[in-house]
């Protein structure tokens, strides 16, 4: 029974070991400390689970130390985890705020660029009505018929007029 006993101790410290939180990102300065204050930890724990053992077979030892360091040691690591959690989350922000501005930017680059090509669409339109109005109005004033070129004429003022009102609507 004894040795079962010892057996679960220390697959318990084992399995302790691999759920402790992973090291934080950073320089190899970082990841030092945080494996000497794990190790400092899981060895505290062998201590007291050995002091446990003695415990069991009516040894008592008063000695409270390496409880005191156990507690100690896990506090600052819960310390340094949460201030690792904190960074990581003010990155992690930091980060879609940067990507929801760079897509509000393509967004506009890309309204930008559609107004342009409605601009340049509105414009070719205009200049293909303008001359085929042209035409006309040559034709007119061949057979002599003023009244239609004074028509084509209004016409030909109404689609400056919309092209004018049109690109304004674009630019705003």
């Amino acid at each position: 029974m004894i040795e079962y006993s010892s057996k679960f101790d220390e697959t318990a410290s084992e399995g302790e070991l691999k759920s402790a939180p992973k090291p934080p990102e950073g320089g190899a300065g970082d990841f030092g400390s945080y494996s000497a204050t794990t190790k400092m930890t899981v060895e505290n724990k062998k201590v007291s689970t050995n002091n446990k053992r003695k415990n069991e077979f009516g040894i008592r030892n008063l000695d409270t130390s390496n409880e005191t360091e156990i507690s100690l040691g896990s506090s600052q690591l819960n310390e340094d985890s949460s201030n690792t959690d904190h960074d990581s989350f003010t990155k992690f922000s930091l980060s879609m705020f940067q990507q929801l501005m760079r897509e509000e930017e393509m967004r506009a680059q890309h309204q930008q660029a559609l107004l342009k090509l409605r601009e340049e669409a509105l414009i070719d339109k205009t200049k293909a009505e303008m001359t085929l109005l042209e035409l006309k109005k040559k034709q007119y004033r061949e057979k002599g018929q003023e009244d239609a070129v004074s028509s084509i004429r209004k016409k030909q003022r109404g689609l400056l007029l919309r092209l004018k009102l049109e690109r304004d609507e674009i630019l705003r």
